[in-house]
């Protein structure tokens, strides 16, 4: 293809379509990832290893808002949309130029000042007054250093869910995930309790999740060369990236703090939290963020072309069923916490209580944030569609 060649234009859906679209890829992605942990912590039952690559994982993640699904993504839409046909694929190839530098560069430095990284966090650990870590601080070190190309590969992946989502193409970015979820697994199964293969088997997953995604890339004429020249589109991508980075850059330090304070509490205390968070992470994907995700290319599209009307219509319509989705299962999650506990405890086996006391002790509390969280995702998204960044 030349970059003469127009996009394929995308056929309108229907919002319920969409919503159903990225809520049964959601739930799939969700559901894998729960059977990802299950699996996890079934096979690997030396929390030496265990807590050791919950804080690797920890560091691509720290970048992983910033340079992939969060800020970039976030920012793709609405620049986008506001662009002529002819100059959205000349903006897509540049975009990709710059994101392929950045995560090289952070990649390299990532793998190099690991110790350095994994310092920071011991630090965290004793400022909260930690008398001492039971981590294995030279495998968290490896680990790292091997896990830090997932954020290349997942990066990547979010560029083009940021892309084909604008055209509001939700099938091939909703199921994505699942691509990551398989791989591991598929580690997990081949090399149990090992952490070399821990480490690079989420690498692989992160690449994994872009290459499922290239058909429909090339579908709708998105499988393009990077171009290392500026285009002025990048400016504005860019300047709606900057308040997300600074909020994002502050919750992830309280990341490494509270990563810090959980290595302080013994073995199992690092796991045991990533349990309970995936299991909200799973609900408020479902039933908060998807809507809002759905939402956002018809939001971008009409600020664009100044059909306020309609972008009211939509938003309300959109926050009705946020709420009304959200606060249901909120509630539900909240007075089910110890039998979602039990049930994912009796699923993992051999792992002991104690390992998921925080599970039990965290799930109410999470419960509770669904609902204004699924609120904040679409009126933050609304804000971007208006590039109005700085007030979301």
């Amino acid at each position: 293809m030349t970059e003469a060649e127009p996009i394929q234009p995308a056929p309108r859906r229907s919002s319920a379509r969409n919503i159903l679209t990225v809520m049964s890829g959601t739930l799939s992605s969700r559901a894998l990832g729960l059977l990802r942990q299950t699996l996890f912590n079934r096979l690997f039952v030396d929390t030496r290893i265990t807590d050791a690559f919950n804080v690797a994982y920890t560091v691509p993640n720290l970048f992983r808002e910033l340079l992939a699904e969060g800020a970039l993504s976030n920012s793709i839409i609405p620049v986008y949309k506001s662009l002529p046909e002819s100059e959205r694929r000349a903006f897509a190839s540049r975009l990709l130029a710059v994101l392929l530098g950045v995560n090289a560069l952070v990649v390299g430095l990532g793998i190099v000042f690991a110790p350095q990284i994994v310092g920071l966090l011991q630090l965290s650990s004793r400022l909260s007054g930690a008398a001492s870590s039971s981590l294995d601080v030279d495998l968290v070190v490896f680990l790292t250093r091997l896990c830090m190309p997932f954020l290349m590969g997942i990066s990547l992946s979010a560029l083009a869910m940021g892309l084909l989502n604008a055209e509001e193409k939700f099938a091939a970015t909703s199921f994505a995930p699942l691509a990551f979820n398989i791989v591991t697994i598929i580690g997990f199964l081949l090399f149990p309790n090992q952490a070399l293969w821990l480490g690079i088997f989420t690498s692989l997953g992160g690449f994994a999740q872009l290459l499922v995604q290239l058909p429909s890339l090339r579908q709708y004429g998105f499988l393009l060369p990077p171009r290392f020249s500026w285009h002025p589109a990048l400016t504005r991508a860019l300047g709606l990236m900057a308040p997300f980075a600074f909020t994002t850059s502050t919750r992830q330090f309280l990341a490494v703090i509270l990563i810090g304070l959980l290595s302080s509490f013994g073995e199992g205390a690092v796991t045991g939290f990533r349990n309970a968070e995936v299991i909200f992470l799973m609900v408020q994907g479902l039933f908060a963020v998807s809507p809002a995700t759905a939402a956002y290319p018809r939001l971008s599209e009409y600020a664009a072309s100044s059909d306020w009307g309609s972008f009211r219509e939509t938003l309300m319509q959109f926050s009705r069923l946020v709420l009304f989705l959200s606060a249901g299962v909120s509630a539900l999650l909240w007075a089910l916490a110890p039998s979602v506990t039990s049930a994912l405890l009796e699923l993992a086996g051999r792992i002991t209580d104690d390992k998921f006391s925080p599970t039990l002790a965290l799930l109410p509390s999470f419960a509770l944030a669904i609902a204004p969280w699924g609120l904040v995702q679409l009126l933050t998204r609304a804000f971007y569609a208006r590039h109005r960044s700085r007030d979301a």
